[in-house]
């Protein structure tokens, strides 16, 4: 790493540049720096405003120990991408105890040499650190040591553009079906660290409706969501009265959802409306899991729609059935449906339970029947920029109660009361990233992959989720 020091007698502190392509220098502030700064905060009127986050943070981080709080400064100027960004890509860093930045999305940040950071006092210091970092060492690990291991993790997690040369313009986004609150926060507090506003179109009595909650969206927009055939006009015509208003000043730049059985409406929404998004054939192909399977054909897969379809497959099939097998709704997500059959008595009762009303009503009445794959679950994500995969990336799932045969099943249920006990599905319990699958296999993954998306008519650009 390359740790460029000015001398000592420089400055009360030393500026470290990392790598260039994190676009940070970084000073090591100790308890004897936050006492001066300390005093001057009791002494002087209020900071400066840029550096008055920072000031506080310090003041309530420092500590007795002698562990230094990292300062990080900018080595260039530009505009921030993502606000929050410094605490996203530090969390489960060793060696820390908390990571805080002090900007804002869209903000134009002036960049210094270490020459010019190193003259500055105190005040000007905190008005110019982007981020600050309280570092907490690892056993009997002395001060420079584990300042030095936070700044290797620093050009792991931070070599990447975070800075933007041009200005970033203000974005609004359309969102329609805002779901639960847990499925929404993760896109609020993307977009807000993003600059970007979000217009939610939902039943009038929707949660985000209320004045509890108008700080997470732009505006709320009441809207019929009965998802029948007309749905992807109605919401596309809201749409559209919505950017009229007040002389075309709402335009919006996309529209989304956090609801999956919305996905394919929402992509007929924006070829409608003329806005960027996935195809609705390939979004509709990728929720269908029959069609999907089709694009490869090496594991038995069947489709059945009614009690005459099951008995025929059986008739067909029964004696060359290859139990176990997973039956599941054609049209599903979060693993709801999903079960196990481990012969054709269980395949005669399962089926059947997809087909109830109250499941049908999202999922349809199409139940796919296929081979249960043993071995180790994978999630996988991967980025397409011009065809070629830009971004690749697989997590390890942890079994599910349905991976259990019946008998470890049983053996496992012994003690547990019948409030404990596990049902059998598929339910993702907990995963691990990065996979721990052997390189040949990672690569074999994302070649497969790659081709099944480019087949299934996805775009040359865009993100893909596979599991």
């Amino acid at each position: 790493m390359d740790q460029r020091s000015l001398p000592t007698d420089a400055s009360p502190w030393n500026v470290h540049g990392l790598p260039d392509e994190t676009g940070t220098l970084v000073v090591d502030l100790y308890p004897d720096n936050i006492s001066v700064l300390r005093e001057l905060s009791s002494s002087s009127p209020e900071p400066p405003a840029p550096s008055c986050g920072a000031v506080k943070f310090l003041l309530e981080n420092a500590n007795e120990d002698q562990w230094p709080v990292k300062l990080l400064l900018p080595a260039s100027s530009g505009y921030i991408v993502q606000s929050d960004f410094l605490e996203r890509r530090m969390v489960d860093c060793l060696g820390m105890t908390q990571a805080k930045g002090f900007v804002t999305p869209g903000q134009h940040v002036t960049g210094h040499s270490a020459e010019a950071y190193a003259s500055m006092n105190i005040l000007k210091i905190l008005s110019c650190c982007y981020g600050a970092i309280v570092v907490q060492p690892k056993g009997s690990s002395s001060a420079k040591d584990a300042s030095a291991e936070v700044n290797t993790e620093l050009v792991n997690r931070l070599s990447f553009s975070w800075l933007s040369p041009n200005p970033i313009p203000r974005k609004r986004l359309a969102v329609v079906g805002g779901g639960s609150l847990a499925k929404l926060k993760g896109s609020i507090t993307a977009a807000a660290s993003l600059n970007i506003a979000l217009v939610v179109f939902d039943e009038p009595d929707h949660w985000i409706s209320l004045d509890a909650y108008a700080h997470f969206r732009e505006e709320f927009v009441p809207l019929d969501m009965t998802a029948d055939a007309n749905m992807a006009h109605r919401v596309a015509a809201a749409l559209t009265e919505y950017q009229d208003r007040d002389r075309g000043a709402k335009q919006l730049d996309g529209v989304f959802t956090v609801d999956e059985h919305l996905l394919t409406i929402i992509s007929q929404i924006a070829a409608l409306l003329g806005l960027k998004n996935s195809p609705p054939q390939s979004v509709g192909l990728a929720q269908n899991k029959f069609q999907t399977r089709q694009l490869d054909t090496n594991v038995y897969c069947r489709l059945v729609r009614s009690t005459d379809d099951l008995e025929a497959l059986i008739a067909e099939d029964g004696a060359s059935l290859p139990y176990p097998l997973i039956v599941k709704p054609s049209k599903g997500w979060s693993s709801e449906g999903v079960w196990k059959v481990a012969n054709e008595q269980e395949l005669r009762a399962r089926v059947p339970t997809l087909w109830q009303d109250t499941f049908t009503a999202w999922h349809g009445r199409d139940v796919v029947v296929e081979t249960y794959v043993e071995g180790p679950e994978v999630d996988a994500n991967m980025v397409l920029v011009d065809g070629d995969v830009a971004f690749f990336e697989v997590n390890d799932d942890f079994p599910s109660p349905g991976d259990y045969d019946h008998h470890e099943q049983h053996e496992k249920g012994q003690g547990e009361s019948q409030a404990t006990a596990r049902v059998a599905n598929f339910v993702e319990t907990s995963n691990m990233l990065p996979s721990a699958l052997p390189p040949s296999e990672l690569a074999a993954l994302e070649q497969r992959l790659h081709e099944l998306a480019l087949a299934a008519g996805f775009p040359r650009r865009g993100p893909a989720h596979g599991g």
